[in-house]
């Protein structure tokens, strides 16, 4: 061990603190993941949908999500080992590799958020073409069918309708929902006060008995209320949050850095000293 000044000793328990922390996270990654994938049976049917949709075929979106879970995980559990071993032991090459590997991890979150900016017009024309597809070819109308559910939660608790209007559910394309006679409009598109309710079977029941869906207009249901403009703002609200959280992790990388930094300067300090 060096003699450390007051300065150097402080972050070095900073740094290791810090990368307790990064370690406990990592954990919680890694066990997320692991979960996910041995119980996916409960939940890949809630994700992987069917084989006319190209784009969200098996293995499933959420199987994906937990396979990039295990691999945050692992790489934060390498890097926080790197760190805390590196602060413990004060030995510069720990440290420099530790630094070096947030430094990658920094740029690559940057590129990344750079990347979603640039294609953030092409994902929108995507999500809007998916919606109208599964709009005009999947919805049943019929509950147990996740298409036709998805459409109706979203409707409700969005309290929306259709993808840019009402008016999507009277065109010819739609092809899948057999669409009763005196109906314009799902009866998930009716206006409601109130949407803390569960969404279920026994609701969309209910809903039925209202009087909205044989008249199709603005003021007894959301027929103005596109879904995809609504899907957007909930979106937009998110990322804010999403960005907030990047931005706070960033900087907690660079402070690691900063550390790392400082603990190696003092440490090559002390070295020279001591000579």
């Amino acid at each position: 061990m060096t003699d450390l000044s007051c300065g150097a000793t402080c972050s070095k328990y900073l740094l290791f603190v810090f990368n307790f922390l990064f370690f406990t996270a990592g954990v919680a990654a890694l066990a997320i993941g692991i979960w996910v994938l041995v119980d996916k049976s409960s939940f890949y049917d809630l994700t992987k949908l069917t084989d006319d949709v190209n784009e969200l075929d098996a293995p499933g979106v959420l199987e994906i999500a937990a396979y990039l879970f295990i691999v945050a995980g692992a790489v934060t559990l390498i890097i926080a080992f790197l760190g805390c071993c590196g602060a413990v032991t004060e030995w510069r090459p720990l440290l420099v590799t530790y630094a070096v590997f947030l430094v990658i991890i920094l740029v690559l979150e940057v590129a990344a958020g750079i990347t979603v900016a640039v294609f953030r017009g092409k994902v929108d024309e995507s999500l809007k073409a998916f919606m109208l597809t599964t709009l005009n070819t999947e919805y049943t109308g019929e509950s147990n069918h996740r298409f036709t559910d998805a459409w109706d939660a979203m409707q409700y608790s969005f309290q929306c309708c259709g993808v840019d209007s009402g008016a999507d559910w009277q065109k010819d394309a739609v092809t899948a929902w057999k669409m009763k006679s005196e109906w314009k409009i799902p009866p998930t598109c009716c206006k409601v006060q109130d949407t803390s309710a569960l969404f279920g079977e026994e609701l969309v029941n209910t809903l039925e008995k209202l009087s909205c869906k044989t008249l199709g207009d603005s003021l007894t249901s959301n027929y103005d209320k596109g879904c995809y403009q609504a899907l957007e703002n909930w979106i937009a609200e998110h990322a804010t949050i999403c960005i907030g959280i990047g931005i706070g992790l960033g900087l907690l990388q660079m402070f690691g850095i900063i550390f790392a930094c400082l603990l190696c300067n003092a440490i090559a300090k002390s070295g020279s000293q001591a000579v």
